[in-house]
């Protein structure tokens, strides 16, 4: 039997939970410090998409640059503007990348706007707030264990 949106939520939340305190015990450090943690991550994951959505710097290599404020300010042929919302984001962090510009490099550097861009570009649809998008990072961590 499929689950619900709403199991699926309650689901996500009760695996967040218990990834923070494997972590808490693994490591020893206390759940408000890693929420702090991903506090800053969070916040460099936004700065590196308004960066990113607003340059005409190309890359360092010159391949790409501008391809994120470009999508950004383009109309909307699809009228899909929560699908353009997470492609322009996660075009600015990737460009960000390459720019050599500062970025969270999750999951990795090579795939750095995937997270940011579906994470944040959902949230900012949604009128999500930052502080609920800390356990979903969490669960997004746990993904090795």
């Amino acid at each position: 039997m499929p689950l619900t949106l709403n199991q699926l939520a309650e689901l996500s939340g009760r695996a967040s939970e218990h990834v923070l305190a494997e972590e808490v015990e693994e490591t020893g450090t206390p759940a408000e410090e890693i929420l702090a943690r991903l506090r800053e991550r969070l916040a460099v994951m936004r700065d590196s998409v308004r960066r990113g959505l607003v340059s005409d710097a190309p890359s360092v290599a010159g391949l790409v640059g501008k391809n994120a404020k470009t999508l950004w300010e383009a109309p909307d042929p699809l009228r899909d503007p929560l699908l353009k919302r997470v492609q322009a984001y996660a075009m600015a962090v990737n460009e960000e990348n390459a720019r050599m510009g500062r970025i969270v490099a999750a999951p990795t550097a090579g795939s750095a706007g995937t997270l940011p861009g579906a994470l944040l570009g959902v949230a900012d649809h949604l009128g999500i707030p930052d502080e609920e998008l800390l356990m979903p990072l969490v669960l997004a961590g746990g993904w090795r264990r």
